[in-house]
């Protein structure tokens, strides 16, 4: 319940500054939409990222909370973008992948520039680099480079919950990955006798 009124959500991430608390949603149509909850005032849920045509889903703040990073398919498959947040705050998203992209992560310490890594469709972990102009704050999205392969199931293939964590200096990672087991060996029994 949020002040009286019935909230079917799945929380994914307080801001830095703790004033807000983002959440998913699902619409009554079955899609994926992101909304943000206040805090410390008592006012209405505000809408982050909500389109009638499509989903938008695993969503995290920035490290300063003045930007968003979230999976969204306009184009048929799931890509990240980037968009501005805040009271007031008007801008259209930027995409940050043109082949696919899942779980966005945002290395928390950071002196200027910003970085903001994610699980590429061939299960390798990527890094781009987001430089966030003065005055307005337009962001420009750098070439993504690849780190190393993180084989998990990626959001990108129907999850919606992270598989991995980015220390904040952005030089660790906790992977939640499959641990492989060699084949059991299969024994073939020929003209056995039944039991008796």
């Amino acid at each position: 319940m949020i002040r009286g009124k019935p909230l079917v959500g799945f929380p994914m991430q307080y801001s830095h500054d703790g004033r807000y608390l983002l959440y998913r949603t699902r619409a009554t149509d079955g899609r994926w939409d992101i909304w943000a909850l206040s805090v410390l005032e008592t006012r209405d849920p505000v809408p982050v990222a909500t389109s009638p045509d499509y989903d938008e889903r695993v969503a995290q703040f920035s490290p300063d909370s003045r930007f968003i990073a979230y999976e969204s398919n306009p184009t048929g498959q799931f890509e990240i973008y980037v968009r501005p947040f805040g009271p007031g705050t008007a801008g259209r998203p930027v995409p940050v992948t043109s082949g696919g992209g899942s779980q966005p992560r945002w290395r928390r310490e950071s002196k200027g520039d910003l970085e903001l890594f994610y699980v590429a469709p061939d299960s390798y972990l990527m890094s781009v680099t987001i430089k966030v102009g003065p005055g307005d704050g337009a962001i420009a999205i750098n070439q993504p480079k690849r780190l190393f392969a993180v084989p998990i199931i990626s959001t990108v293939q129907g999850g919606t919950f992270f598989e991995y964590d980015v220390s904040a200096d952005g030089n660790r990672f906790l992977v939640n990955t499959f641990v492989e087991h060699p084949p059991a060996p299969i024994s073939l029994i020929l003209n056995r006798r039944p039991l008796q």
